[in-house]
C-alpha cells in the first residue's frame, strides 16, 4: 500500500468514527500539550469521546487505522509518539498488533484502550510490553493522567487492576478464601452445583449422594461461610470466584491459587 492508500484509509475511518460518535467539545482542563502536534495513532473500530477530546488537550495529531495493514503503514510513514490500541474482546490480537507496531516505529508508546470492564486487560497489556492502559470509558481528565504516565514510562492502572497483577487480595477477597478453606472436596462440589441453581434432588443424582446428605453438607457450607441460606452461599461463591470448572468438573478454585 503507498502512502495515498494508507491517506485513504485514515480519511475513511475518520468518515466511520464522524457517523458512530456524538459531537463532543473539547474542554479546558488547564493542563500542558505534552504531545504538541506529534502524532498519536488511533486503532481499532472507534474512539471514545472523552479520549479523542483528551487527545486534542494533549496537543496530539490524531490518526486513525480500522485495520492492522493501515496502522502498519501509518506506523512506518508517520512515526507516531504515541499509539492507542483498541482491545477489540481479543488480548492476542491487541497484543500482536502493538508488537507489529513498535517493530515499525520502535520509540513509540503503547496503550491499550479497553471497551469494558476487564479487570484482567491491564495486566494482559503489561505483560505484552504496552506502556500503559486506559479505559474507554474513563474521563479527558483521567485518559491524560494514563496516556502522560505511559510518556513518563510509567504505567498507571486502576487499584482493582492492580490487585490482579501483582496478585494482591482485598481484604474481603482474603476473608472468602480464608471462610473456604475448610471445605471439603465434597462440599466444594455441592456448592459448585448450588451456583448453578440445582435442587437438593439433582445435586444428589449428579454425585450419586441422597437428598437428605446434600442437605447435610449445604448446612456444613453455610456455617463454614457464614451464609444465612444456599442462595447467599451461593451468590458470595460467584462473587468471589470460588469454584471454576475445568473438562467438565468442578474444582477448588482456592487450593489452585
Amino acid at each position: 500500500m503507498n502512502g495515498g492508500s494508507a491517506m485513504a484509509g485514515v480519511v475513511k475511518a475518520r468518515a466511520r468514527l464522524n457517523g458512530r460518535m456524538p459531537a463532543l467539545a473539547p474542554v479546558p482542563l488547564g493542563l500542558p500539550a505534552p504531545l504538541g502536534g506529534r502524532v498519536a495513532l488511533v486503532i481499532g473500530r472507534w474512539v471514545a469521546p472523552p479520549i479523542e477530546v483528551a487527545l486534542s488537550e494533549m496537543g496530539a495529531e490524531t490518526q486513525f487505522a480500522t485495520s492492522e495493514h493501515v496502522a502498519l503503514e501509518m506506523a512506518s510513514s508517520s512515526a507516531p509518539s504515541l499509539v492507542l490500541v483498541e482491545l477489540q474482546d481479543d488480548e492476542g490480537r491487541a497484543a500482536r498488533v502493538g508488537r507489529a507496531v513498535t517493530d515499525r516505529s520502535p520509540l513509540c508508546k503503547l496503550v491499550l484502550v479497553d471497551g469494558g470492564d476487564d479487570l484482567h486487560a491491564a495486566a494482559a497489556a503489561a505483560r505484552a510490553g504496552f506502556h500503559g492502559y486506559v479505559a474507554s470509558d474513563a474521563s479527558p481528565r483521567r485518559a491524560i493522567v494514563a496516556i502522560q504516565a505511559a510518556l513518563d514510562d510509567h504505567f498507571m492502572v486502576p487499584r482493582r487492576v492492580a490487585q490482579i497483577a501483582f496478585d494482591v487480595s482485598s481484604p474481603e477477597e482474603e476473608r472468602a478464601r480464608v471462610l473456604a478453606e475448610d471445605l471439603t472436596a465434597r462440599e466444594w462440589e455441592v456448592l459448585a452445583l448450588l451456583t448453578e441453581g440445582e435442587s437438593n434432588r439433582e445435586i444428589g443424582a449428579g454425585l450419586g449422594i441422597s437428598p437428605h446428605t446434600v442437605r447435610a453438607h449445604i448446612g456444613k457450607i453455610l456455617a463454614k461461610l457464614d451464609a444465612h441460606d444456599r442462595l447467599e452461599a451461593a451468590t458470595f461463591a460467584m462473587r468471589h470466584k470460588l469454584v471454576q470448572k475445568s473438562n467438565g468438573r468442578y474444582g477448588n478454585k482456592v487450593s489452585s491459587a
